[in-house]
């Protein structure tokens, strides 16, 4: 099973596995600790999270497909685990007071990319969002290979700014990852994880198998290549990017296959630093300013028969807190709080809710 189809597998078969919306205490403490607070419902294919000016979070959604969609025209096509339908439908959606009694959650962005199936679920399109160094937002848009409306066509496989006058294309991560194939590689292209630094935007595109640099001058480059295992399959699928004391941090989806997830440490030059083994299905990753390491499994062991995850990793002891969730789709920390995307897989009840960090 190669890259693009590892990741729509995996996100399209964990919807029969979302069996139930609760949230298990974390192991390794007697007391359970205080339990989650929903800070926003109702989500749309809830994916990553980032935080920006104040304290906001951003949500990447990634839409409904065409169920709900302007233009319901768009003949459904045949995807990697089925029919795939393509609409106008992925969004973002800003938390306000995220961190109070009352957090107010607002759709800022809408009408974006999204490919789905035909009830809406499992769908793919803006999956991860990025505040830039001066408070502007962006986003990582997915790469659908088949002909689109003018409108969904500019946002295919880019990076987007989000502005007053609507996304923005900025750097056409999916054309360039097609023409700059690994060896052994399929040509395949899924960008899935972004982040804004002030030296340029990262991408990580799950199935070309790299850590991409986007220029403030719009110029692209691979930073990291991460494994391909023509073989086996196991590629590197890197899914998302965090940034701490100024190096990287890629969490890999890597193989359904339980414990061979991880997340790698990074110079922004690509030179590896460290490994965090022994994870499984990472959709997600946030570092603490401390330096806790906080990474989403989709599953937790046996794919589709096994509850989902947020790992706290000690930068202290290096001692892990596993707090199970459903689907979680990402995660993002601040003020004390974990912010983690809950049923990342449903097209209505996704869900972003705040827990202690």
């Amino acid at each position: 099973m190669r890259t693009r189809r590892l990741l729509i597998g995996l996100v399209a078969l964990a919807v029969v596995a979302v069996a139930s919306p609760g949230v298990a205490g974390a192991t390794g403490s007697p007391h359970p600790p205080p339990g989650p607070v929903t800070v926003a419902s109702n989500l749309h294919n809830p994916r990553q999270i980032a935080v920006g000016p104040f304290g906001t979070l951003a949500v990447a959604e990634a839409g409904t497909g065409q169920v709900g969609a302007s233009d319901t025209s768009i003949p459904c096509g045949e995807g990697p685990e089925g029919p795939a339908c393509v609409g106008d439908t992925g969004s973002v959606t800003a938390i306000f007071g995220a961190w109070t009694h009352r957090p107010v959650a607002t759709r800022v962005v809408k009408g974006l990319l999204s490919v789905a199936a035909p009830d809406g679920s499992a769908a793919t399109g803006v999956d991860a969002v990025t505040f830039g160094p001066w408070g502007s937002l962006s986003g990582i848009m997915t790469a659908v290979p088949a002909d689109l409306p003018p409108k969904l066509a500019r946002q295919n496989g880019q990076v987007l700014r989000f502005t007053p006058w609507g996304p923005q294309p900025v750097a056409d991560i999916a054309s360039f990852s097609l023409s700059h194939l690994l060896p052994g590689n399929l040509p395949e292209t899924d960008p899935y994880g972004i982040l804004a630094t002030r030296h340029g935007t990262y991408v990580a595109d799950a199935a070309a198998n790299t850590l991409l640099r986007v220029s403030n001058h719009g110029n692209i480059s691979i930073v990291k290549a991460f494994e391909v295992r023509a073989n086996d399959g196991y590629d590197g699928v890197p899914t998302s990017i965090a940034e701490h004391d100024g190096n990287l941090y890629v969490g890999q989806l890597s193989s359904l296959e339980p414990g061979l997830a991880k997340v790698t440490v990074l110079r922004p030059d690509g030179k590896v630093l460290k490994v965090y083994d022994g994870l499984s299905s990472v959709t997600g990753v946030a570092v603490a300013k401390n330096g806790d390491v906080y990474a989403t499994e989709l599953f937790t062991g046996e794919p589709f028969n096994s509850p989902g995850a947020l790992v706290k990793i000690s930068a202290r002891t290096g001692a892990r807190t596993v707090t199970e969730l459903p689907a979680p789709g990402g995660v993002a920390v601040g003020g004390g709080s974990a912010y983690v995307s809950i049923n990342s897989v449903s097209p209505t009840d996704g869900a972003v809710i705040r827990l202690p960090a």
